[in-house]
């Protein structure tokens, strides 16, 4: 008896009550698995609950998704600095670009925004370094508390509770894709301020198939001591688009960027996202490093030809 006839026999309610206490990658693994799931799961609405429930800032934006699963498959999974043979890069711009933004601490959110913007494709913005803030002046600082807990256990608590969710989705096409990547790529201490810290998400987009940008999103978060209780205030969350090299890339560029990691591949786990962010940083250490030693080389031949100029120059002067 194959799996679908076995579920047939089962109450069409008791299937429901099954699948609604799944999450969204144990409900796309049991759609996958039988049509009778796939159809149940459609007509229950179960994956607009559960993409309403995971990502409180996309409830603004509900007009525009017409399949809630077809938006948590683009949504969810991590994106491959691969191009997708099957997805195709999607020119954007600045007034049709709306961003899905979500801070979660121990899987609950903290922070939800929804960002569309109004800007026109000016000059100024595309000449002007890519960033977007999610976290403005008006909007409460998201705070996070750790009972007894030290200055020196907060990197390493925020790296295992700390999540982000930046879902970037072109106003036109309707197609997403999510830039972040879930648990932070690193937590640091900021050397000149010890009671700042940074978390960055991300992931590694090729642009044009061959140069390798990265989709950064910044948490910068400062600590704070109460009574008995150590905690961090989230100071800035921006989304930045940065070039081998470190260079931030300008608006014009950080569009394009963005419009590929939306052609991306979307099958990549944490392990995988991290892997490769730590071969772009390593990549970008030894471009610097390299440059670094050209630089000297060059200083150096400049020192030794005005030595020799100044020792070729008395020589002459005093064979005269």
């Amino acid at each position: 008896m194959s799996m679908s006839s076995s579920l047939s026999t089962l109450p069409p309610d008791l299937i429901g009550q099954i699948l609604s206490r799944l999450d969204g990658p144990s409900l796309a693994s049991a759609s996958a698995s039988s049509s009778l799931l796939h159809s149940t799961a459609l007509s229950l609405s179960l994956w607009k609950n559960i993409s309403l429930s995971l990502w409180p800032s996309i409830a603004p934006l509900q007009p525009l998704i017409s399949s809630y699963h077809s938006f948590f498959s683009s949504s969810f999974p991590l994106l491959s600095p691969s191009p997708s043979s099957s997805i195709s890069p999607v020119p954007l711009s600045p007034s049709e670009t709306i961003a899905a933004v979500d801070l979660f601490h121990n899987t609950k959110p903290i922070f939800s925004k929804t960002l569309t913007s109004s800007t026109p494709d000016s000059p100024w913005f595309l000449n002007s370094p890519f960033s977007i803030q999610a976290l403005d002046s008006t909007d409460p600082q998201p705070v996070i508390e750790f009972s007894g807990h030290l200055f020196g256990e907060i990197c390493r608590d925020l790296e295992d509770s700390l999540g982000l969710s930046w879902i970037l989705i072109d106003g036109v096409t309707k197609k997403s894709a999510n830039l972040s990547s879930w648990k932070p790529l690193v937590v640091s201490r900021q050397w000149f301020s010890e009671g700042e810290f940074i978390a960055r998400f991300g992931c590694v987009v090729l642009r044009d198939g061959v140069k390798a940008s990265l989709c950064c999103v910044v948490v910068r978060m400062e600590s704070f001591l109460e009574r008995e209780k150590v905690g961090v205030k989230v100071k800035e969350v921006s989304l930045q688009v940065e070039e081998m090299g470190g260079g931030c890339l300008n608006g014009r560029e950080g569009l394009e960027v963005l419009g590929a990691a939306l052609g991306s591949e979307r099958k990549s786990g944490f392990k995988e996202v991290k892997r490769v962010y730590e071969d772009f940083v390593r990549l970008e250490r030894e471009m610097k490093e390299k440059k670094v030693r050209t630089e000297v080389r060059v200083d150096m031949g400049c020192v030794m030809s005005g030595i020799l100029a100044f020792a070729i120059f008395w020589v002459f002067l005093f064979s005269r």
